[in-house]
């Protein structure tokens, strides 16, 4: 993609407003016009003065110039747009803050509806309707990122890939600090999708407005993330419960609880695994190793500075949400509340259980 001069789109902002070229009319033409009309017929230079102007201003309209090209074709087109929206996507999935977003639902469908965002601002060949709406009916983008829990730090970490893709892509700008109004490509570019800002962000998470969303106030994705790795040091370094995790797939493992905690605590993630039922079915889980689970649930908390209400988790955090939901699972979980050990059937099959690879005393993949 060529890079954008400021001198390119002042010269397409200047219309020519100088005498057609064509004419080769001069003040001294002009003079000597005067002086052979003064000396000859006035009807017969009025009747040939009237014919060919008329039929030159025909002629300039059947083969006027081409309009200027768009801010769309300073872009490079569908060539130009198309790629950088794939640096764009590419470093937007590649982000740990918000990279996630897309986890269930792939690029495809938003890359599409970028293209033709960009596309149709910028003078380009395209239609885009999800900016249309209003009190009664909602525009297109805006229901799409209603429950999504979007937090202005998220939208600023997609801003700066957004500037790095227009570098990579060699479009020139000033971003961030593009001036107003924008003059060049890149910072029409880049103040189009500033603008979208204000539709995008639903959770601000600002002093003066803090976070709504429970996992936006326990930190958002990456802070789970961190929990649940400090959590999983913890339970292998456990004696009473590291045993059954001896033989499971902890990165899968980890993907799992991270999709249930981003699901329970208001995130935008789908959990799709099995029931704590199913996955614990047959695992003799004792109260006693449910308890210890829990404390490190929270002993990771403490390592990663996620607050919470200590002994009873009754401060109204999302952390407590968080632990109460988990405690709330017990009945699902334990199969041995006394301690006192269960009747297993010794002769399960591994293909019958989740991922083929959960047994008695074990821990299941889910």
């Amino acid at each position: 993609m060529r890079t954008i001069s400021l001198a390119m789109i002042l010269l397409l902002g200047c219309g020519d407003k100088s005498t057609d070229p064509d004419s080769g009319a001069s003040p001294e033409d002009a003079d000597a016009d005067t002086d052979t009309d003064t000396d000859t017929d006035t009807d017969t230079d009025t009747d040939t003065d009237t014919d060919t102007d008329t039929d030159a201003d025909a002629d300039a309209d059947d083969t006027g110039d081409p309009p200027p090209p768009t801010i769309f074709d300073h872009l490079g087109g569908e060539v130009g747009v198309s790629g950088f929206l794939d640096i764009f996507i590419a470093k937007v999935v590649a982000d740990p803050e918000i990279g996630w977003f897309f986890n269930d639902t792939g690029t495809d469908h938003f890359q599409a509806q970028l293209y033709d965002l960009i596309c149709m601002s910028t003078g380009g060949p395209c239609e885009y309707d999800g900016l249309i709406g209003d009190t009664a009916m909602p525009s297109t983008m805006e229901v799409a990122h209603a429950d999504m829990g979007i937090t202005t730090d998220q939208f600023n970490f997609m801003a700066v890939d957004f500037i790095e893709a227009m570098n990579d892509a060699g479009i020139d700008n000033n971003a961030p600090g593009i001036p107003m109004p924008p003059v060049i490509p890149g910072d029409m570019l880049y103040a189009g999708f500033i603008a979208t800002k204000s539709i995008i962000v639903t959770d601000a998470c600002t002093t003066l407005a803090p976070c709504e969303v429970p996992f936006n106030q326990l930190g958002g994705y990456p802070k789970i993330d961190q929990m649940l790795t400090a959590f999983l040091i913890r339970v292998g370094e456990d004696p009473l419960i590291n045993a059954r995790f001896a033989d499971s797939d902890l990165v899968r493992l980890q993907g799992l609880l991270q999709a249930q905690l981003c699901e329970a605590s208001g995130g935008y993630c789908s959990y799709t695994g099995l029931s704590m039922v199913e996955a614990h079915a047959g695992m003799c889980i004792s109260a006693d190793e449910f308890t210890a689970m829990a404390g490190d649930l929270t002993g990771a908390m403490d390592d990663v500075g996620v607050a919470y209400t200590a002994p009873d988790f009754s401060g109204g955090l999302a952390a407590d949400a968080l632990v109460l939901g988990l405690l709330g699972m017990a009945p699902e979980i334990v199969e041995d509340p006394e301690g006192d050990g269960c009747e297993l059937d010794t002769e399960v099959d591994t293909a019958d259980t989740p991922d083929g690879g959960s047994v008695p005393g074990g821990v299941p993949t889910r």
